[in-house]
């Protein structure tokens, strides 16, 4: 052995480092998309969301594609704030789902595109 180099004890750590690199690559891929998979077969009450949250959103970007501008008001967001209330989407999930299967001039005709959805009893 010459003087400075590094004793081995029978050990080629270079090589350790290359296999443990390329593991380290499937992993990197691998865990991606495992994620994905896993969120894309969850139930969405798994993931925290309501039916009617998710069927409004939908319905809202449906009015948002067709009516250029919508200058009406539609929320979507389900709040349970515990003493402070609890805050409901505009749309039940009927109603979104009646909207999502109008066309645009269906939408812009009937007067959608201007509506409070907020206001609606």
């Amino acid at each position: 052995m010459a003087a400075g180099e590094p004793r081995r004890y029978g050990l080629d750590v270079s090589r350790s480092f290359e296999v443990a690199g390329r593991g380290s690559s499937r992993l990197l891929v691998a865990a991606p998309a495992l994620l994905l998979l896993l969120y894309g077969v969850m139930p969405g009450w798994a993931s925290g969301f309501r039916e009617d949250e998710v069927q409004c959103e939908e319905a809202k970007a449906h009015v948002l594609d067709c009516c250029d501008p919508f200058t009406g008001h539609l929320e979507c967001e389900f709040e349970d704030r515990g003493c402070g209330g609890v805050t409901y989407p505009d749309l039940q999930v009927a109603e979104s789902r009646a909207l999502r299967d109008q066309s645009c001039d269906e939408l812009r005709r009937n007067g959608t595109c201007q509506k409070n959805f907020a206001e609606m009893p």
